[in-house]
């Protein structure tokens, strides 16, 4: 799998509460709901915060652009049951 550049759009992925996005690595993200001004649905840019944060911005077209700081954070997995 490929890296992506660092300036490239990135998707934002829900999964067991938490809404988060892939950078550098590391997960990035907040509870899915929780009160935030970007739109789930829609591809967000990321830069660098902090050692554990990232800087979420979306732009959308004919709207200023939102821009959020999101902290790390880690999915717990659970064991599938066959």
């Amino acid at each position: 799998m490929a890296n992506k550049n660092a300036s490239a759009p990135r998707r934002i992925y829900t999964r067991n509460g938490l809404a988060m996005v892939l950078f550098e690595g590391l997960m990035f993200g907040i509870d899915a709901d929780s009160e935030t001004k970007i739109d789930l649905e829609r591809q967000v840019t990321c830069e660098p915060a902090g050692e554990t944060s990232v800087k979420i911005t979306q732009r959308v077209k004919g709207r200023k652009p939102v821009s959020e700081v999101w902290e790390a954070v880690t999915l717990d997995v659970k064991k599938r049951v066959a």
